[in-house]
């Protein structure tokens, strides 16, 4: 290894690794707060949250590589043309197929990386994943109730109370619904209840005080019942379901097994599938060594120029290439198309443009097929005055313009690069599915589209702290901030240029997640639905939920959200007591309400029950359709669900869940900033004395531990271990604080 080798290996480490960190993190708490909804009725909740955590990172490690190596890739590429390195080493005798092949050398490493976690690690921490979330799932009720959440231990037992204390032991307002082995119903309501968890450990006891039981005897009359006091058993556990053998699905198998159970005759899994998942994990790998191939020629583009347009291209090719595996997996698993066609076919091209590019600029480094159709057409057009592409219209480039182009295109290219990453995550799971509902290409570009705001959403703090960072050193490495500083720009000053840009970021997140995102969320449940092939359609089963002190049981119409098929409504007074129950067929939304088609009414009093039907009848509610569709399709709640929630329309969950949701939403765009501010210190730290990397490094590990922590006070909030405001606040406020300090430091 030549000493121009050792130096260059050196030069990505940091970048690798900063990449890395980055987007798997991204990954990673995307999934942790999706599982803290999941496993947010278990006892052991953190505890399983972290074995599934620990699971997953083979799986979203082995995807990042090619990103976390492409984005280094143009890093050092560019710290290497912007230094004038590169054209040194031209100068000097170094030919441009020598100086790619250290870079094709870490390649070869990572696509060995690449086969051992996607080959062999993956496999078995997939199906450990399944197999934790199975045991959680299947672990049950933890034994305590939070004030206004719907609890459901099994299918035939719900409960839900009005308030609760810290514990979830003392409740006042209980209601409970229990279906028995016969299919009657029973309906217990109580003022208090006391739960305490039983010596077996599979139980708890329930003391209910001062309530009413209404049941139908073995004539199917109705009996109501009042009590003083009242106990019974809740199971703690849910039904006990075997969880089926390794190798029910292909990527469960390793790449032997993949090539052993394809020579099987009577193997479960077609052979195109393992074909094409055997294939395609090769591709995977095989594509990290080409990768410079293409980064290269496209990063050293003019220094005056810059280097967004090849950032650009290279990532929408990436993320292409990706895409046409899935969908080529999907097409092989489906029978549509041979896997070696499907799966392979984008591989031959992906490794034919790689190369071509490369060739191309082999003879001007820098340029790619496209400049030299561009030399060709001025050839033929002629001699002419040619314009400066980089001049601005008003003259020339000042200084907070130069500072917010650096790193606007930093932050432009992480966002896209993120969301590339997170698109394939999304896509791994839903390409077969969209391929056997025979929406073809079509479908995988409409359903990328309408999915797109919401990771846009997602990805928007860590592409303003990836960006910063990346900008901020590109103009401290260049000198270009020893320059600024010694015209006069303070610290401040420099911060100032770029806190427009975090500014933008943030509304641009603040209208995904309350304008955008909403409405294609409910156009791709929708389109989802109603693209489901007939065999594959579940009947839709009934949801149990709160409108005010009401219980309401209801199942969703094919219809729409604006009909509702076999509810019943248990109304209630305001200490918990039940005083009504309506049965009817059906409800349609009209202005004032719900019209229930012939209703059936039982009121209910101590000691009797007295029955009434009628045509119809108005239930009168502020419950909108949209919310009834949130409701029923489990979608990401908006700031109208959450702030209806709170005022009592509807809900599933307690209210401590609501309200730091609505405080999140105001808060949570606020983390752009924060990134910012958090990345201001490299821009002002020394890369000439050797220290900017550690200051690189410890900013983006305060980047990161941000999200940690503002993950871990979002869920204490919404499990009401702390109030909304300061699980929505608390990060944003410390992070900045600190950050504001450090600044102070650097600059006293």
């Amino acid at each position: 290894m030549r000493l121009i080798d050792r130096y260059t290996l050196k030069l990505m480490t940091w970048p690798l690794i900063g990449a890395i960190l980055v987007t798997l993190t991204g990954l990673l708490l995307e999934r942790v707060l999706r599982l803290l909804d999941v496993l947010s009725g278990s006892s052991n909740r953190f505890g399983f949250l972290t074995e599934l955590t620990a699971n997953l990172v083979p799986h979203y490690l082995g995807l990042t590589l090619p990103a976390a190596f492409f984005i280094a890739l143009f890093v050092v590429i560019s710290r290497l043309n912007q230094d004038s390195e590169i054209d040194a080493l031209l100068a000097s005798g170094v030919s441009f197929s020598r100086i790619v092949v250290p870079f094709v050398g870490l390649g070869l490493v990572l696509m060995c990386i690449s086969l051992v976690l996607f080959g062999y690690l993956q496999p078995y921490s997939r199906y450990a994943y399944r197999a934790v979330l199975h045991a959680a799932e299947n672990a049950g009720w933890s034994g305590s109730v939070q004030g206004g959440m719907i609890v459901a231990p099994n299918d035939k037992l719900t409960m839900t109370t009005n308030f609760a204390d810290a514990a979830g032991r003392r409740l006042t307002g209980v209601f409970i619904r229990q279906i028995d082995d016969d299919g009657r119903e029973q309906i217990i309501t109580a003022r208090m209840g006391q739960l305490r968890t039983n010596a077996d450990g599979e139980s708890a006891t329930l003391v209910l005080e001062r309530g009413l039981q209404l049941g139908t005897n073995r004539r199917g009359e109705p009996e109501v019942l009042s009590f003083d006091t009242f106990a019974m058993r809740v199971p703690l556990s849910g039904a006990a379901r075997l969880l089926r053998a390794r190798g029910g699905d292909e990527r469960e198998l390793t790449l032997g097994e993949l090539v052993s159970e394809a020579r099987r005759p009577d193997s479960l899994i077609p052979r195109q599938t393992l074909i094409a998942e055997f294939l395609a994990r090769w591709s995977r790998a095989l594509s990290l060594p080409l990768l410079p191939l293409l980064a290269l020629p496209l990063g050293l583009a003019t220094k005056r120029r810059g280097s967004a347009p090849g950032i650009i291209v290279a990532g929408l090719l990436l993320l292409t290439f990706n895409q046409l595996l899935q969908f080529g997996q999907g097409l092989a698993a489906n029978g549509k198309a041979a896997a070696a066609l499907s799966v392979g076919g984008p591989f031959v091209a992906f490794t034919a443009i790689c190369a071509i590019t490369f060739v191309t600029s082999r003879k001007r480094p820098g340029e790619t097929p496209r400049d030299g159709r561009r030399r060709a057409r001025g050839r033929l057009a002629g001699p002419g005055p040619q314009a400066d592409e980089d001049a601005p219209e008003g003259g020339r480039m000042t200084m907070t313009r130069h500072v917010a182009k650096v790193l606007g295109v930093q932050i432009l290219g992480a966002l896209v690069v993120l969301i590339g990453v997170l698109q394939v995550l999304d896509l791994l799971d839903v390409t077969s599915d969209i391929v056997e509902r025979q929406l073809g290409a079509g479908g995988v570009a409409y359903y990328t589209m309408l999915r797109l705001p919401r990771l846009i959403e997602q990805a928007a703090p860590l592409a303003v702290l990836a960006g910063a960072l990346f900008g901020f050193t590109r103009l401290a490495r260049n000198s270009e901030v020893t320059a600024m500083r010694a015209a006069g720009v303070s610290g401040y000053r420099l911060t100032a240029m770029a806190v427009p840009l975090a500014i933008g970021m943030m509304i641009l997140q603040l209208a995904m997640s309350t304008l955008v995102a909403p409405a294609t969320d409910r156009t791709l449940v929708d389109w989802w639905r109603s693209t489901t092939p007939p065999v594959s359609r579940e009947a839709p089963q009934p949801r149990t939920f709160r409108v005010g002190p009401d219980i309401v049981v209801a199942t969703p119409s094919p219809a729409g959200p604006d009909r509702l098929d076999d509810i019943t409504i248990y109304r209630r007074t305001l200490d918990g007591q039940l005083s009504q129950t309506i049965k009817a067929a059906s409800a349609v939304h009209v202005p004032n309400g719900w019209k229930l088609d012939s209703p059936e009414v039982r009121t209910v009093a101590p000691g009797r029950v007295q029955a009434s039907s009628a045509e119809e009848l108005i239930w009168r509610t502020a419950l909108a359709p949209s919310e009834v569709e949130a409701l029923f399709s489990d979608a990401m709640i908006t700031p109208k669900v959450a702030q209806a929630a709170l005022e009592g329309t509807a809900s599933v969950r307690p209210r401590s869940y609501y309200a730091t949701q609505l405080q999140r939403f105001a808060a949570h765009p606020i983390a752009c900033v924060v990134m910012l501010l958090l990345a201001v210190p490299v821009a002002l730290a020394n890369f000439r004395a050797g220290r900017g990397g550690v200051t690189l490094v410890v900013c983006l590990a305060a980047g990161l531990l941000f999200l940690v922590v503002e993950g871990v006070f979002t869920a204490m909030g919404e499990s009401g271990l702390a109030p909304a405001w300061l699980a929505a606040w608390a990060a944003p406020a410390l992070f900045a604080g600190g950050a504001l300090s450090v600044l102070l430091y650097l600059e006293g």
